[in-house]
């Protein structure tokens, strides 16, 4: 929309006030003739009213992005505020007609002038004085009221959402602990199909192999550390400090690289073309996969889960979308030679991603490979990840997905203040499957996968100045909030998120409150399957002592009986 503003003043320019301008100094007059009055005059009106216009609908969009974040994320489109555009500029010839009908040349005292003339043969005085009035009041009320009020509108709900937000009162927040979560750059597909026409080449397309990061994903996280460096320049030390920064990322190259990338453009000591003497390198820590319970949820191993994942395909709103799909899935097969029709909906994920990746690096794609297909592929990918996600019984998906990873941000935050430790940012460098588990976690999930350096956040913050009690932790609960933002646009300011159900920011208690359902039970991970009947953990370690106390005391009293015969005289048995 922000385009539009710049473009519509421009244009309105070139159109009217420049031809006026060239005529004038040429010939060293201006254009006065009737047709000149009314068409200068009818450009100058479309110019006025198309700026200021435009300007209401960036103020509409801008309040809409600020009150209703997800909402927007899911309705701003390029295509949408096009059209809006447009509509602005085919209305304002409209609103601008009484220029091209009732302006002409007077003259008057000698001098030629170009106004409104509503008087003639046809029209009495009094009728002309009407038409003046009914003109004044459209320009006064399209032209400057009905904008201002608008506008005005705007600014203040605007205002009145940041400063529930808190932005009013920032100087009193004091950050305590930022938490960040965010997928990696730009890499290769992750796989090809039977008839990909790029199969043959994909070693020279792709010289770093499938789904490694590439050059535009190594800049995609460079520019995501400078924009931490700028947001967070208050509070992060200058340079990387071991004790206050933490950096975790699953076991794959294109994430160890990812976070590795970031830190380049977050800290200056880590940024590419230091000269050796002061380039420093920044550890990244990570867990082999088998062993990561944490970025890439045991969701595969866990009965459970695979219970709950059956019973979100079975429904049958999930039946009848997929058997909407089958025609469409048995013609992709014959283009892609892949099994789709009664296979995981994964694979029809793969053949979109593999089309993503090629289309993002100027590839040429087939022919069947058209828009329609894949937003049809998209859809169908939504689909199977409302089945991991959503309903049914979300809650419980979650405790078994992105409620572990919510649960260890919420605990480390616990510990850091409760052992007053110097940490401040905990950076999780992962993958898009992280990131919708946790927007599950949190009930934010839209129907959109993340990009590609999309980048989840919480900001843990005090404020200052309250009275409350200090807990036994020796920290003030009631003080701290929890904010929420999501930057999937690197062209556009991040997105502040709000915790359904609890203001932004959300004060700390309440935030729990309402994540608990989505997060494990105090007694560890519920993942046997409900056919399979659990043995609770108080039960198990005291039976597994016991057992251990017993072997230790036979195997004591077998010692002792064997080295000192003599115990069994006292006991009047054979030696």
């Amino acid at each position: 929309m922000h385009h539009a503003s710049i473009l519509t003043p421009a244009l309105g320019d070139f159109t009217a006030s420049l031809p006026v301008t060239i005529y004038s100094v040429v010939t060293g007059q201006r254009p006065l003739t009737a047709a000149a009055c009314k068409l200068y005059t009818a450009f100058l009106a479309i110019r006025f009213f198309t700026s200021i216009w435009l300007l209401v609908l960036i103020s509409l969009d801008r309040c809409i992005s600020v009150v209703h974040p997800v909402w927007s994320r899911s309705h701003r489109t390029v295509q949408r505020a096009a059209w809006l555009a447009v509509c602005v500029w085919l209305l304002a010839p409209v609103t601008c007609s009484p220029d091209l009908i009732f302006r002409d040349v007077e003259k008057q005292k000698g001098c030629e002038y170009c106004s409104f003339k509503f008087a003639t043969r046809a029209r009495n005085d009094s009728k002309a004085a009407e038409g003046r009035v009914v003109v004044t009041l459209i320009h006064i009320l399209l032209g400057f009221l009905a904008p201002l009020v608008i506008i005005g509108t705007c600014a203040h709900l605007i205002r009145t959402r940041l400063r529930q937000e808190g932005c009013a009162h920032a100087r009193r927040l004091k950050r305590l602990l930022l938490v960040l979560v965010f997928r990696h750059g730009d890499r290769a597909p992750l796989a090809s199909y039977p008839t990909d026409p790029h199969k043959e080449v994909a070693s020279t397309l792709w010289p770093r192999g499938l789904g490694q990061l590439t050059e535009e994903g190594v800049r995609q996280q460079l520019e995501l550390g400078r924009f931490l460096r700028s947001r967070y320049e208050d509070f992060l030390s200058p340079e990387y400090r071991r004790e206050e920064v933490y950096i975790r990322s699953t076991d794959f190259d294109r994430t160890l690289e990812s976070a590795q990338a970031n830190l380049a453009g977050l800290f200056p000591e880590a940024a590419p073309g230091r000269s050796e003497a002061t380039w420093r390198p920044i550890p990244v820590h990570t867990v082999p996969v088998t062993e990561d319970k944490l970025l890439r949820f045991p969701t595969r191993s866990c009965p459970r889960y695979r219970e709950l994942l059956r019973e979100a395909t079975e429904a049958a709103e999930y039946k009848t979308a997929l058997e909407g799909w089958t025609d469409f899935l048995t013609r992709l097969e014959n283009f892609t030679g892949l099994p789709l029709v009664g296979e995981p909906l994964r694979k029809a994920w793969k053949v979109l991603d593999t089309l993503i990746c090629q289309q993002a690096h100027g590839l040429s794609l087939p022919s069947w490979a058209s828009p329609d297909v894949l937003q049809t592929l998209a859809q169908i990918s939504a689909l199977d990840i409302g089945a991991h996600v959503g309903p049914p019984q979300a809650a419980e998906k979650a405790q078994l997905s992105g409620g572990i990873l919510l649960d260890a941000i919420l605990a480390n935050f616990s510990r850091v203040q409760r052992l007053g430790l110097p940490l401040k940012m905990v950076m999780y460098s992962a993958h898009d499957s992280t990131l919708l588990a946790l927007q599950g976690a949190l009930g934010l999930y839209d129907g959109h996968t993340p990009p590609y350096a999309a980048c989840l956040g919480f900001e843990f913050r005090r404020r200052l100045g309250d009275t409350d009690r200090d807990n036994a932790d020796g920290h003030r609960p009631g003080n701290v909030t929890v904010s929420l933002f999501y930057r999937n646009d690197s062209a556009g300011l991040p997105l502040t998120l709000r915790l359904p159900g609890c203001p932004a920011p959300c004060p700390l208690s309440r935030f729990r409150q309402l994540t608990a359902p989505a997060r494990p039970p105090a007694h560890g991970i519920p993942c046997h399957g409900s056919h399979e009947p659990a043995t609770p953990a108080a039960t198990v370690v005291p039976l597994l002592a016991g057992a251990v106390a017993v072997l230790a005391a036979l195997s004591m009293g077998l010692g002792l009986l064997a080295w000192r015969p003599g115990c069994l005289r006292a006991w009047g048995g054979p030696v």
